[in-house]
């Protein structure tokens, strides 16, 4: 009988953490998965291990991809954090329509460091998200993390 019941709350000592870790729905990026805004600056930027880095000397703008993983849930996002290596450094995340109009966008800066971006309230089920960032020049955007709203 001890077995029994050391065995039943092992099982559920192992539901529950599953279930914990299934409601942190957060996909975390490396910022290399950004590409330059302006296919005339593609050349300038690089792809690096730990990130995109901006090799111009100035600043410039690189788009990110982020992902809908639960397309029925249309509640939006939690913040969305960004690791960057340099102060300035600006993202605009955005809710998009299926048909490529924008729903709701929301914009955060800062760095070096983490800095959120707030969530998106308004979502599509048909939908994506779309995110641009300013990147300064020498600037290496690391992370982005993002998760949607159960």
């Amino acid at each position: 009988m001890k077995k029994l019941i050391l065995a039943s709350l092992a099982l559920f000592g192992a539901c529950a953490a599953s279930h914990v870790l299934a409601a942190d729905n957060r996909q975390n990026y490396n910022g290399s998965y950004c590409d330059a805004y302006y296919g005339s600056q593609a050349n300038n930027v690089n792809h690096q291990y730990n990130g995109i880095y901006n090799g111009l000397g100035g600043g410039m703008y690189v788009s990110c991809p982020v992902i809908v993983d639960e397309a029925n849930v249309t509640t939006g996002t939690n913040n969305v954090w960004i690791h960057t290596s340099a102060a300035g450094t600006s993202c605009t995340l955005f809710s998009m329509n299926g048909n490529g109009t924008s729903a709701q966008s929301q914009w955060g800066s800062g760095g070096p460091g983490w800095f959120a971006v707030p969530n998106l309230t308004v979502d599509d089920y048909w939908g994506s998200y779309s995110m641009y960032c300013y990147l300064p020049g020498g600037a290496t955007l690391n992370t982005i993390s993002i998760s949607e709203k159960p």
